[in-house]
């Protein structure tokens, strides 16, 4: 009897652990607001970022947990051509041609042949270059900037060249343009006012027209929040996440270590905090000139879309100088990877 009471006593006081759900939001027209302690960010440090780091911004928003927590400037305001952003939407448009199975085979997709696809550039390419090494930007196996490298396919990232043949595989196998393909396939899931369209890019490396993401600073966001949620938007995929995963780190050369740490699939990476220090290592960020840049932190559950004032050009490499005192901002460090959350897909492979 003592035993029973004593058993008794145990269940009804021993605390049930409780595993919390976190409701995924998804803008609408807008994104939802929410004051930032409410996300576990501190106004203070928000409103206290220094001038320095704002002054090259035109336009920012901060999303934390689907809310808009920050902005500066007005982030429905003006669109704008997202400049080289447009690398990332053309690694997206690649993902949901796997995912549909217009690129047929799934995972070993990516070992395809370049050679072996549909386009005017079939056989343009040497014969060991995959999908992979394209999408990567390694299949020259030559160093950007000195011409160097043995030209083995993974050896090198370079970013001077592929485009044109990307857009000529996407019209070889959808019968679309890029642009055409977002604004049919991409834009009405993600919802919002902004669009795909050709722009001139003239003579010289990859010539002719190109893809450009015309869009506000919020709607800019929404890829963040997309490829943040491992390429589904309120329940429908698009884009498988092993895929997204692989996009997001350095592409491993075969002679060891990496193409470049600082790159992922036409997604730049922050590898071992090695390319913006003092950002968290998982970081990773679409970027463009004029500093217009969609950067994503999935251990924070943080979007921050911005862009400088028009006609002021800016290094769209040192991002960490304004989205440092951004980061700086979280209090709540821990949040989403201590929490069960339905639907939420950041560590889930699926």
């Amino acid at each position: 009897m003592p035993n029973t009471l004593l058993l008794l006593i145990l269940l009804v006081f021993t605390p049930v652990a409780q595993t919390q759900t976190i409701e995924i939001l998804w803008p609408k027209d807008k994104w939802p607001t929410a004051t930032p302690e409410s996300q576990g960010m501190s106004s203070e440090k928000l409103s206290g970022i220094p001038s320095d780091a704002l002054k090259p911004l035109g336009t920012a928003i901060v999303i934390r947990n689907g809310y808009d927590v920050w902005h500066y400037g007005d982030p429905y305001g003006s669109e704008r051509g997202w400049a080289s952003c447009l690398r990332s939407y053309m690694t997206t448009i690649f993902g949901m041609l796997i995912y549909s199975g217009e690129i047929a085979g799934g995972k070993s997709a990516l070992e395809m042949k370049v050679n072996d696809l549909p386009g005017e550039y079939a056989n343009y390419f040497n014969d060991n270059v995959k999908l992979k090494h394209l999408l990567s930007y390694t299949w020259t196996g030559k160093d950007q900037y000195t011409g160097e490298g043995d030209r083995t396919p993974g050896t090198q990232w370079n970013y001077g060249d592929g485009y044109e043949k990307m857009e000529g595989i996407i019209t070889a196998i959808t019968g679309k343009r890029s642009w055409e393909y977002i604004n049919d396939n991409l834009q009405p899931v993600l919802g919002g006012e902004w669009k795909a369209a050709p722009v001139d890019r003239g003579e010289g490396i990859d010539p002719g027209e190109w893809l450009d993401i015309i869009a506000n600073v919020a709607d800019a966001a929404r890829w963040g929040y997309f490829w943040l949620n491992g390429g589904q938007w309120n329940g429908t995929r698009l884009v498988d996440k092993w895929f997204v995963d692989t996009t997001i780190q350095p592409f491993p050369s075969p002679y060891g270590g990496y193409a470049s740490i600082d790159e992922g699939w036409q997604i730049h990476i922050n590898k071992g905090g090695h390319h913006w220090i003092g950002l968290p290592e998982d970081s990773y960020a679409a970027t463009g000139g004029s500093r217009h840049t969609i950067y994503v932190c999935p251990s924070l559950d943080l979007v921050i879309a911005s862009s400088c004032s028009e006609g002021k050009f800016q290094d769209n490499h040192k991002i960490e100088e304004f989205i440092l005192p951004i980061v700086e901002a979280v209090t709540d460090t821990k949040g989403w990877l201590d929490t069960t959350c339905e639907g939420y897909n950041h560590d889930v492979n699926q």
